[in-house]
């Protein structure tokens, strides 16, 4: 189903370093002010839709009051500690190093945020239940494990979620049965309304 066809407008950016953007570092908050900066603009959203650190991101803005009707995470990390582990297991840092690693990127990237690493965590912190969430990860993933998805299905009841295989982090993106079923999942309060 194409976006016109729900009756949906895309609005889409490029987070800070990422893409086409500007930039050698971003945190999840610059992703959370970038939604918020668009939401000023365009007014309420059907739905949010994030890829890995953007799937976290939007997950932040919408529990954190995002007017959006629902809610997409694809290939997304539960939260700053998952962010954490999946850069220490990509550049081969032992395990015993992940609480101080933590602690130190915590007081790094957000020095006036006490608290940072649970409050970045949509497990202890879901969104709220009235907003209807699709995780989709695909088994192959390396950057961030199918078992991240699972997590935060489990911690958002009535959520859906989508495993698929061998697209792996990026190409999930360009799935056709992954790209209908966000569109389904993001038009149904459209579809419902009318």
């Amino acid at each position: 189903m194409a976006l016109e066809a729900a009756g949906l407008q895309a609005v889409a950016f490029d987070g800070v370093a990422h893409g086409e953007s500007a930039g050698r570092r971003t945190t999840v908050l610059d992703h959370v002010a970038g939604m918020h900066a668009l939401q000023e603009r365009h007014g309420r959203f059907a739905a949010v839709v994030g890829h890995s650190l953007g799937g976290l991101a939007a997950g932040i803005a919408v529990r954190d009051g995002l007017a959006a009707e629902r809610y997409v995470a694809i290939a997304a990390p539960t939260g700053f500690d998952s962010v954490v582990a999946s850069f220490r297991r990509l550049v081969g840092l032992p395990d015993a190093l992940h609480e101080a690693l933590c602690d130190r990127v915590a007081r790094d990237l957000f020095p006036g945020e006490p608290g940072a690493r649970e409050r970045l965590d949509l497990v202890r912190h879901p969104v709220a239940a009235d907003v209807p969430a699709l995780f989709v990860h695909d088994v192959d993933d390396r950057m961030h494990g199918s078992a991240e998805a699972r997590r935060l299905h489990a911690a958002h009841p009535g959520s859906e979620l989508l495993v698929t295989a061998e697209l792996g982090h990026n190409r999930v993106l360009d799935d056709p049965d992954v790209v209908a079923a966000v569109v389904e999942h993001a038009s149904a309060s459209l579809l419902v309304a009318r």
